[in-house]
């Protein structure tokens, strides 16, 4: 009788675990990511690359040459794209309000302003990166874009309340455009 309710428990829990990754399998596929993954390609940079003053150069003319290929109809840099495990940023403080001692960890990526194009991107309030947010010069960096689960971790009620705050980390101040 134990091996008959042990072989009849097994089953139900199998049959179960099948159910639940097919569920999961069918919410992968067909959830809407944002974006239509189908029509983009990636191509990694190679590996032996330096990251120097020339490498966003570099990133610039090959987006350049790609852009000039019929049927692409734009081309952008990221240190990660979406799926991928990204890096965490730690420390970082809210400006203003009195919150500054409270500090957050966040996940981030490094993108370019022709990111949010290429991924048909629309900001909730703001505006993504434009061209003159951008520079090979780290240290001239002032703006980021946030998401919308980073302005509810930092509890900013509305996401137009949270354009022109200012964020710190890094030890240095990043204006909130997005």
């Amino acid at each position: 009788k134990v091996l008959v309710v042990l072989q009849f428990s097994l089953s139900i829990a199998l049959i179960a675990a099948t159910w639940m990754v097919g569920e999961q399998l069918s919410f992968m596929t067909q959830r809407d990511l944002g974006f239509k993954a189908d029509q983009l390609i990636r191509i990694n940079s190679p590996e032996m690359s330096n990251f120097d003053s020339s490498f966003i150069d570099r990133m610039n003319l090959f987006k350049t040459e790609l852009s000039s290929i019929p049927g692409i109809e734009s081309a952008a840099t990221s240190n990660q794209v979406p799926g991928d495990q990204m890096g965490r940023v730690f420390q970082i403080r809210l400006l203003g309000d009195g919150q500054s001692a409270k500090t957050y960890t966040s996940n981030f990526l490094n993108a370019d302003f022709d990111y949010a194009k290429t991924y048909g991107l629309k900001p909730l309030a703001g505006r993504f990166f434009r061209r003159e947010d951008h520079n090979s010069d780290f240290g001239k960096l002032s703006n980021i874009v946030v998401t919308e689960a980073t302005v509810k971790m930092l509890n900013i009620e509305q996401h137009e309340a949270a354009i022109g705050r200012q964020l710190n980390f890094y030890n240095r101040d990043w204006n909130i455009v997005g």
